[in-house]
């Protein structure tokens, strides 16, 4: 048992499309009735009602530390709890596990959001500074071209006149 439990078995459910076993054709009442009967659609229904997003406090932290800046600290978990309640997300719609933080679907569904905005908002900013930049050096190479022209057509004139 003690080899069994330490091997962290997994369970695959075998869904059955049909009764004659035949190809490419699908009978949705006899599926709908084997996802019932194997507990499935419970584990969803739990699942959605519950806290479907888990995600580890390192990855949490690392994932949305660009939404808040919480002093740096060795504890994952710590930090984690520190950024939940800095964004101000409600204690009902997160839960802070042993590992991991649990939560609500909209909840990350906004997280998500805000950094994504973030993002695109730092992103046009490093254009931005990019740009600025290519310009410049576009600018001084323009004025070195025409500083060479001119001392060029400068030699020119000289040597005709002359």
């Amino acid at each position: 048992l003690a080899r069994i439990n330490a091997a962290q078995p997994h369970f695959v459910r075998c869904i059955n499309p049909n009764s004659q076993k035949q190809a490419h054709k699908m009978e949705p009442e006899m599926i709908l009735d084997q996802l019932r009967c194997s507990g499935l659609m419970e584990a969803v229904r739990v699942s959605r009602a519950g806290f479907p997003i888990r995600i580890l406090h390192a990855d949490f932290v690392a994932r949305f530390t660009i939404l808040i800046q919480v002093p740096s600290q060795q504890d994952a978990a710590a930090s984690a709890a520190k950024m939940c309640q800095g964004l101000r997300i409600p204690q009902e719609h997160y839960r802070m596990g042993k590992t991991k933080v649990f939560m609500r679907r909209e909840i990350n569904d906004k997280l998500e959001e805000e950094r994504s905005k973030l993002l695109v908002k730092q992103a046009l900013a490093l254009q931005r500074v990019v740009r600025g930049h290519q310009a410049r050096v576009y600018v001084r190479w323009l004025k070195k071209q025409r500083q060479k022209a001119a001392a060029q057509m400068q030699r020119f004139v000289r040597r005709t006149l002359v």
